[in-house]
């Protein structure tokens, strides 16, 4: 698992070592929105700037040689356990399953995650997605990070063991390899077995090792609100703590910031990825922007690269 890891690495040894000093390019373009701003109601926009993460990782000329070698058939698909999948024709869903009740899809998160994951280039040929030759199955465990009413399903252990158990029995029928969750979850002997279930068949299980909480709604404010020098985030945040699991950290991709007011510092990292700046797909289908450095993106370009 550590060495599937390393294939992040890989990708950022293709970058030359100045493109690392360089500064940011413009993210601000007058048709550029956040991810997070776009309502599903409202119509496709194409964002503007280049995803400036992909471009840090040297994702382009890794898809070339990739694509050189030839695309794997039938395609490698990824399971994304999230708050679902938007409708777009930048994202190729192979199959969908929801353990809410909620029909419509309220929460950007999930579609983010997969366009990261796997969304198609944009019509000039700039990149979104890391693998956009791989499929996506859509494991719908919950709907808003923070449930608006009684019928909408927040992040909880029991829904997201239903998902994974899901993606253990259908691996072999849906040629799932990789299995994403950009999520944090305290530990649970339930979520270890449905994790280990998982891995049994040889799917790659690549989690987010968690952000810094910004307030009391988020979890484990209480122990990492405030940035201590000798904090471990590895025995709170799961699945990223348990063996096995690719545990994901995120940076600015600013070799000159700290980050860890952003991000939790844990000795279960296995890698990190720049997410600042970084094109997905949003609610409504189109692309849009994610400006912030976040371990839920993270995680999504790792299982691209994975």
């Amino acid at each position: 698992m550590r060495a599937l890891a390393a294939l992040a690495v890989a990708a950022a040894a293709l970058v030359p070592a100045a493109a690392w000093a360089a500064p940011a390019p413009g993210m601000s373009a007058a048709e550029d929105v956040t991810c997070e701003s776009v309502t599903a109601d409202v119509p496709p926009q194409t964002a503007q700037a280049p995803s400036r993460p992909l471009a840090l990782l040297g994702v382009r000329q890794a898809q070339l040689l990739v694509a050189a070698a030839g695309a794997p058939d039938p395609p490698v698909r990824v399971a994304v356990l999230d708050s679902g999948v938007a409708e777009s024709p930048a994202l190729d869903v192979a199959d969908r399953v929801s353990f809410t009740s909620v029909a419509e899809l309220r929460y950007f998160h999930g579609t983010a995650v997969a366009g990261l994951i796997a969304g198609a280039p944009r019509p000039e040929g700039q990149p979104v997605g890391v693998a956009p030759d791989a499929e996506i199955v859509d494991v719908r465990v919950y709907d808003e990070k923070v449930p608006g009413d009684l019928d909408a399903v927040g992040v909880e252990v029991p829904t997201v063991v239903q998902g994974l158990r899901w993606v253990a029995r259908h691996a072999r029928e849906d040629n799932i390899r990789v299995a994403n969750l950009s999520l944090v979850l305290p530990d649970d002997p339930a979520l270890a077995a449905a994790v280990r279930a998982v891995q049994r068949h040889d799917i790659v299980v690549v989690a987010a090792s968690g952000n810094r909480p910004a307030d009391e709604a988020d979890p484990f404010f209480e122990e990492f609100a405030e940035r201590t020098g000798n904090e471990d985030a590895a025995g709170f945040v799961f699945p990223a703590g348990y063996p096995g699991v690719v545990a994901v950290n995120a940076t600015s991709g600013d070799p000159l910031a700290d980050d860890r007011d952003d991000v939790l510092q844990s000795s279960a990292t296995d890698v990190a990825a720049p997410t600042l700046g970084a094109v997905s797909v949003a609610l409504n289908g189109g692309t849009c922007i994610l400006a912030e450095v976040a371990t839920s993106w993270s995680a999504a370009e790792v299982s691209g690269v994975v």
